[in-house]
């Protein structure tokens, strides 16, 4: 009766252990990766340096047909953006200087989109004789933080009232080696990183760095 009653429990311990392997060798590698895009979503022109590509989270406040501002997030990668100008300004919410930052992306939103008034004192914009043809540079504030409620809330909070929407780092930080915030990374149109500054840096800095890129 004993004998029997080992070999049952053994019995169980196998099949148990069966189960258990079973299960994990269904499991994928990697189930926090990110599911790889397929050549036929990203079409990358030829000399593109695809190896700075990295992928975020973008965030933006739309007003819905009953009037109500949602909240829309959607992934992104840096290759979709290939033959623009993009400038990476990755900060983070606890960080005075890079909510001084983003005061500067603003002002850079508003002198893209010719908002801001011209006093008559200010110097020629950098890109006005920036061929006309090609694509306005992109501007990319990317938080720092997981993505995640967490990280969303504290970006939010660190956003305030500036007319931006703003992205949560997916593997940028870890591809470009961000070591201090803020951090501005200057891709050019084939991918590669034309320079990097670290620290507060102003709009028209920012424009001058633009506009070496364009000769």
């Amino acid at each position: 009766m004993k004998t029997r009653i080992l070999l049952l429990a053994a019995l169980i311990l196998v099949v148990a252990a069966i189960l258990v392997i079973d299960s994990v060798l269904r499991q994928p590698s990697d189930p926090t990766a990110l599911p790889a895009q397929t050549a036929e979503e990203i079409v990358l022109p030829e000399g593109y340096d695809a190896s700075n590509d990295f992928t975020y989270k973008l965030y933006r406040d739309q007003t819905d047909e009953s009037g109500q501002t949602v909240r829309l997030s959607e992934e992104h990668r840096l290759a979709e953006h290939a033959g623009k100008i993009v400038v990476v300004v990755f900060w983070a919410s606890w960080n005075q200087q890079s909510r001084d930052q983003l005061d500067e992306l603003e002002k850079l939103d508003a002198l893209m989109a010719g908002e801001e008034e011209d006093s008559g004192e200010r110097e020629e914009d950098p890109l006005s004789a920036q061929d006309e043809q090609k694509e306005a540079p992109l501007f990319l504030p990317v938080n720092v933080g997981k993505a995640g409620k967490d990280s969303e809330k504290k970006a939010t909070v660190a956003m305030g009232t500036r007319a931006l929407p703003f992205c949560i780092d997916l593997t940028g930080v870890i591809r470009f080696n961000v070591t201090s915030t803020p951090q501005i990374f200057f891709i050019g149109r084939d991918g590669t990183v034309a320079a990097s500054v670290s620290g507060f840096r102003s709009a028209e800095d920012i424009l001058k760095q633009v506009a070496e890129m364009e000769k």
